[in-house]
């Protein structure tokens, strides 16, 4: 439906054996300067020369078969509209009528000799256009019940990437059926640019992109799988000043500069709807949102080898020193900065109202403790030396003045200490990630204000630091 020509044009060449009335042939044909097109598109589809060879064709059984057929500089455009009859489902969804069911049509092997293939889709603003050349072979076109057509096509886009379309089709079949892998490497990512930024809110000035396709369609069950590759993606101005993806770009991207988008597969690619850039912009739109309410799963999506995410750890009550598993979780951490090297981590201390003031008193009480028996020590030396001079001397009372009689003050743990604390926590971090873990400095930011946690206050446990993940 999709290809519907009202006007054709071109050159016809035959050669063999033809048979009237009934118009039977067998020989060779040849078309060239050829030309098809609508009322709203004159060019809808041409070629140079079309040849075939060993032709057979018969209006009365209703026959044609090709053994051999070579198509030089063939050309189609497709343009998309809102209109059903020219869309996407347009190619998923071709049947055959019912008065041409009884028609035999063979064709064994196609030759296709730089083939340009112009795509328009109108449904978008501004409307996609793309250019593809493709070279290759496609054998095996028949309507017999069971045949499959095998396709295998190379060539590039405008752009001077590598396309290739390979797989399996029923084209000519009662019930479309297909097994088909396409694949585009090293495209600029300039066709798709449009759609790109009104989905991430950032000018993108450079970056390309590589697509993966691999599409089966049995029995009206469609299955597959689908993946986009982003590669050297650099972002321009802001469109919005709450716009995470930047982040979204960090946790994603990984040592080689890739970003991997796996779009789903669903029969939605059939309906006259489906549209290729909105299901990207739709699973970036996704990403986008997990990045902001769960980014350390996101990232670590890709890393079974990390259980747990290394979003926090928590310390010793009164302490600042690293546990093992203190550092277990910051060695996790350090390999999930190392694949994904456009990360930052915001390090923020806190200091526990309770656990931490009475871990700290302990602390002060025990320093108190051990000045009050130096102290009554240093007495009772005093005094014995005292009692012994008394025995060989005369008798006098000792100077109180001699004996330190001061007792060392109750302590207290003022806030300002919990916010040291907490602050202390955040440096003993970051210095064993940097000294340690060879992490740069400059991904690492210490919060320095201090929190602290009331005792009755909700959520994780007052005596931590918590990592927040960040863009460069």
């Amino acid at each position: 439906k999709w290809l519907s020509p009202s006007t054709y044009s071109g050159l016809l060449r035959a050669e063999g054996k033809a048979e009237i009335p009934g118009l039977t042939f067998q020989g060779s044909v040849e078309v060239t300067d050829f030309n098809a097109g609508t009322t709203k598109n004159a060019k809808l589809m041409s070629w140079k020369k079309a040849h075939a060879e060993d032709v057979l064709f018969s209006r009365p059984k209703k026959t044609l078969t090709v053994a051999h057929a070579k198509l030089d500089y063939p050309y189609l455009n497709w343009t998309i509209d809102t209109k059903p009859a020219n869309s996407y489902g347009g190619i998923f969804s071709r049947e055959i009528a019912k008065s041409k069911e009884d028609h035999h049509v063979a064709l064994r092997r196609i030759e296709i000799k730089s083939a340009i293939l112009d795509i328009q889709d109108n449904r978008l603003s501004p409307a996609l256009k793309s250019t593809t050349t493709l070279s290759g072979t496609i054998n095996n076109i028949a309507n017999a019940p069971g045949t499959i057509a095998k396709l295998n096509l190379k060539g590039a886009s405008s752009s001077n990437s590598a396309v290739s379309v390979l797989g399996d089709v029923g084209m000519l079949q009662k019930v479309f059926s297909c097994d088909v892998t396409s694949e585009i490497s090293g495209q600029d990512v300039g066709a798709i640019k449009p759609y790109l930024e009104k989905t991430v809110g950032y000018e993108i000035t450079k970056g390309k992109f590589d697509a993966l396709i691999r599409y089966r369609q049995k029995d009206a069950k469609v299955t597959g799988t689908h993946s986009i590759v982003l590669s050297d993606i650099a972002l321009g101005k802001s469109r919005s000043s709450a716009n995470q993806f930047p982040l979204t770009l960090a946790l994603l991207t990984d040592k080689k500069r890739t970003l991997k988008i796996d779009l789903p597969i669903t029969r939605d690619e059939t309906s006259q709807e489906y549209s290729y850039p909105d299901a990207i912009t739709r699973s970036l739109q996704n990403l986008i949102l997990k990045s902001t309410v769960s980014p350390f799963a996101l990232a670590l999506a890709g890393n079974p080898a990390i259980k747990e995410a290394p979003d926090h750890i928590v310390f010793t009550a009164g302490e600042t020193s690293l546990s093992p598993e203190n550092e277990k979780t910051l060695k996790n951490l350090q390999t999930l900065l190392t694949e994904r090297p456009g990360l930052t981590v915001h390090i923020k201390g806190y200091a526990s109202a309770e656990e931490d003031r009475e871990a700290l008193l302990a602390q002060k009480e025990n320093i108190v403790d051990r000045r009050q028996q130096a102290l009554d020590q240093v007495r009772s030396t005093i005094l014995s030396e005292s009692y012994g001079k008394e025995l060989i001397q005369p008798v006098h009372t000792p100077s109180h003045a001699a004996i330190p009689m001061t007792t060392p003050r109750k302590p207290v743990v003022k806030n300002e200490e919990l916010t040291d604390l907490a602050q202390n926590r955040e440096k003993a971090i970051k210095d064993f990630m940097t000294t340690t873990l060879k992490i740069s400095a400059d991904r690492l930011t210490p919060d320095n204000t201090g929190t602290i946690i009331p005792a009755d206050a909700p959520g994780r446990i007052g005596n931590r630091a918590d990592f927040t993940l960040g863009a460069r």
